[in-house]
């Protein structure tokens, strides 16, 4: 009976630490958003980017996530920056759509993260256009609604 009972102990603590080392990963990245988000930065940047230098803004964006998401310790910061991300599209399909733009200015909200062994800087959201320059020269307002 003891016999049992020594066992039955034993495999439940091997269970137990199991399920302890397959959470350390969640649990790591959990700690690691939790000191970002003390020594967190949030700033609006204001910018006159001609079509070239935004999807350049964006295609940095998109190798920012995809090296955070491989890492399983800054995976919740990759899924802000993937967000970030999907709502910087919006202005790219409008450069993509209106060929006759030479310049934007754009504004968007900047989010950067610190501690010791990394600065992560990324858009975190919506990029609004308030401004485009025409091939012809002529600045004019722009509104998502026309």
């Amino acid at each position: 009976m003891k016999k049992n009972r020594r066992l039955l102990i034993i495999i439940s603590v091997v269970f137990l630490l199991l399920i302890v080392f397959m959470y350390i990963p969640s649990l790591q990245a959990q700690l690691i958003k939790y000191s970002f988000d003390h020594n967190k930065e949030v700033f609006t940047e204001t910018k006159v980017v001609s079509r070239t230098e935004f999807l350049e803004i964006v295609h940095h964006q998109r190798k920012l996530a995809q090296r955070l998401e491989s890492s399983k310790k800054y995976a919740l910061v990759a899924e802000e920056v993937r967000e970030g991300l999907d709502k910087a599209f919006h202005a790219f399909y409008v450069i993509d759509e209106h060929l006759n733009y030479e310049l934007l200015t754009v504004e968007y909200p900047i989010t950067k993260y610190k501690d010791q062994e990394y600065t992560i800087e990324f858009m975190s959201g919506k990029v609004t256009i308030s401004k485009v320059k025409a091939k012809n020269g002529d600045w004019i307002d722009y509104d998502e609604d026309d």
